[in-house]
């Protein structure tokens, strides 16, 4: 369940296992830890958030992962995003496993070149993206699999019970 202010009301999530695709959505200076104080820029969609400058930062719901050659790739943490409890238990994952993992200043045109990408948040746990309006489009990928096996994501007990109560 997710409660959605414009309607003052509880939704059901989805949670299906579909790939996402992303709309590309430029926010000045990324929102930080307001993100979700204000939604209407991006109510309605599943939004690729990118600074005035080309940065990628997150998703509208969800933290996100690049695969490049060289390792797996996450937006820096410097106050535009919002902290994961998901992103950082992926990133202890893949460093657990010896899997390189960068936190930089990704520029949305650097994406042509990521073999998988993926989303990560508390209640969906790893989603695949395989595309990006305008961007790119990728194929699910071992890492992303591999991910979604080996990384639990704990779930916001609140919602896991209000579920659980089918409220």
């Amino acid at each position: 369940l997710r409660y959605n202010e414009h309607k003052h009301r509880f939704e059901e999530v989805d949670l299906d296992d579909n790939p996402w695709t992303l709309e590309p959505r430029i926010v000045a200076d990324g929102w930080g830890q307001h993100k979700w104080a204000d939604r209407s820029a991006i109510a309605g969609g599943d939004y690729l958030l990118i600074d005035e400058n080309g940065d990628v930062l997150e998703t509208s719901r969800a933290a996100i992962g690049f695969v490049f050659d060289d390792g797996v790739h996450f937006p820096i943490l410097d106050n535009r995003i919002l902290p994961s409890v998901a992103r950082q238990q992926v990133i202890q994952k893949l460093t657990q496993q010896k899997i390189a993992v960068y936190e930089r200043n990704i520029k949305v045109s650097e994406l042509t070149k990521a073999n998988e990408v993926f989303v990560m948040n508390a209640v969906r746990g790893i989603k695949p993206v395989t595309s990006v309006t305008g961007v790119g489009e990728w194929q699910v990928g071992p890492m992303t699999n591999w991910l979604q096996a080996k990384t639990v994501v704990p779930t916001n007990p609140e919602l896991q019970r209000a579920k659980d109560a089918n409220v």
